[in-house]
């Protein structure tokens, strides 16, 4: 019997964790056949006194197993590094993992993008994003790995103003299938700049701004930085940065962010000195 209720509380909690955190009403619906089934479980599981001196009622059952299936949505606030809070969700993913203070891992489902074409202005906007408001200038950087599975699968950085003013510095799948540094710069519409090839899925990435001149820098050892390119935003002032997966044409695709590191001072714009 014992081994049965496992069974039935693993299966409960399971139903409860794979729910969309932002649908109520699946919430609700999965949430009325696990309270149905818990006094069934607490009557069966402390029949036996002698073993099971401490009865537990079903509600208290009930408020156990939700709480141990927590969603993006349950989590509690995040802390990362030295970086400035609060943090804001841009499509916000089903989960994420934040190891500790210096990890990042974000899931972004299938046909998720962030690209307004140059050529009509169609937008695809659904690629999830973590945001947090930097200093006026400031530097920030991490090991970038993406678990690639199809075309244009990958993840980095991100600068974000408003929904025609923003900018990201990733990396990508091309479509060689190698790993590749692509930069994408938009006002209205987007660029797009495919820039260096790669080895393999990880690269460091660092974005760094000083008065109204962004620069994006990529490097193999997080030591030596090269310039990726640079441009301006204009006077932002309430411009946001963060992080983003992306998956536009394949299923899904992780990416995991090491080592992010972040100073608010101003840094040698050409060599990406801190």
């Amino acid at each position: 019997m014992e081994g049965v209720l496992l069974c039935i509380a693993a299966t409960v909690r399971l139903n409860i964790a794979t729910l969309n955190p932002d649908s109520f009403s699946s919430r609700l619906a999965n949430m009325v056949p696990a309270i149905t089934i818990l006094p069934f479980v607490s009557s069966y599981a402390c029949t036996d006194s002698a073993r099971c001196p401490m009865r537990l009622p079903s509600a208290l059952l009930a408020v156990l197993l939700l709480a141990g299936s927590a969603s993006a949505a349950d989590k509690p606030p995040l802390a990362l590094a030295d970086l400035p809070g609060p943090f804001t969700w841009q499509n916000q993913p089903a989960d994420y993992r934040a190891e500790n203070s210096f990890t990042l891992s974000i899931p972004a489902g299938r046909a998720t993008d962030w690209f307004v074409s140059p050529m009509d202005g169609a937008r695809r906007d659904n690629s999830p994003r973590l945001l947090f408001t930097p200093a006026p200038d400031f530097v920030l950087s991490a090991k970038v790995t993406a678990q690639f599975h199809a075309q244009r699968d990958g993840g980095g950085l991100v600068l974000y103003v408003n929904d025609g003013l923003w900018a990201k510095l990733a990396v990508e799948r091309a479509a060689n299938q190698h790993a590749t540094i692509v930069s994408v710069v938009t006002r209205g519409r987007s660029d797009d700049n495919n820039s260096i090839p790669l080895t393999g899925p990880s690269i460091y990435l660092k974005m760094a701004r000083a008065g109204d001149a962004i620069f994006f820098y990529a490097s193999e050892d997080g030591v030596k930085w090269f310039v990726v390119r640079t441009f301006s935003l204009g006077d932002a002032k309430d411009l946001r940065a963060g992080f983003t997966s992306q998956s536009p044409l394949g299923q899904g695709c992780t990416t995991r962010f090491d080592e992010i590191k972040y100073a608010a001072r101003r840094i040698n714009l050409w060599t990406g000195d801190n």
